[in-house]
């Protein structure tokens, strides 16, 4: 990741997409290795954790990071008062959401094709 950032010195170029492409392929595999630092702690502890619900949080948890910083540092006065808040729960409640639609759609899918 840290190789990354050298390309991103040059921000009106192909080169800054590159170094975005790469920043981004290492956040992924960083969230990854996370989640799996989680699940080798917790089944060490005696639990049977499942890793697409840890990484369902950690995905959560880095989203609702990006936009507060985005959201509360601005000095838009439409985002003044209690407004970014409903951005912030909006995003991390909107994970769990599609992690249930995509869950649906998945059972729909294996009912309608013979799965049953």
């Amino acid at each position: 990741m840290l190789a990354a950032l050298v390309p991103l010195a040059f921000p009106h170029s192909s080169w800054f997409d590159i170094g975005i492409g790469l920043l981004l392929i290492g956040g992924v595999t960083a969230m990854f290795n996370l989640r799996d630092a989680i699940v080798l702690g917790l089944r060490r502890l005696g639990r049977n954790p499942d890793p697409d619900r840890i990484f369902t949080h950690i995905c959560m948890a880095v989203l609702v990071a990006w936009i507060a910083s985005m959201l509360f540092g601005t000095d838009d006065p439409r985002l003044q008062g209690s407004a970014p808040w409903f951005y912030v729960i909006g995003a991390g409640l909107s994970i769990y959401l599609f992690k249930f639609l995509y869950g649906a759609t998945m059972r729909a899918i294996a009912w309608l094709f013979g799965d049953r």
